[in-house]
């Protein structure tokens, strides 16, 4: 997974991501079934795109679609569904955030997690 820069914003990420994959505006716009007036839109901040449209993108630009949607300040509609419905999933998240437990820490806590159980099989998140 790419650090990205306290600075960038969501679009500016994507419009990284797009030069890194050397691909224009309409030909990345095309690869994701949408005009290029609509990746502009995105990538100077004036649209935010849909979950699926999150998903296209990250995989058009080979990004994490987890980061690339924390990037863009949404929660992905399993997670939402799960922060709903498990109230104490919130207050660990709160935590973390106040004792500023960086990515590593984070990392760990994935790990342990995943010797829970096996994953639900409806779940539209997807493992790294």
């Amino acid at each position: 997974m790419r650090e990205w820069r306290p600075d960038e914003t969501f679009g500016d990420r994507v419009r990284t991501a797009r030069a890194r994959k050397h691909l224009t505006l309409r030909q990345a716009a095309e690869r994701v079934g949408r005009s290029a007036s609509f990746l502009s839109d995105i990538e100077h901040g004036r649209r935010l795109p849909s979950e699926d449209v999150l998903h296209d993108l990250a995989q058009l630009l080979d990004l994490d679609p987890d980061d690339l949607m924390a990037s863009s300040g949404r929660l992905p509609t399993d997670v939402a569904n799960y922060l709903r419905t498990t109230p104490d999933a919130a207050r660990l998240f709160r935590t973390l955030s106040s004792r500023g437990v960086d990515s590593a820490g984070v990392k760990l806590l994935i790990d342990q997690a995943e010797q829970f159980g096996e994953p639900e099989l409806n779940a539209t998140h997807r493992r790294r």
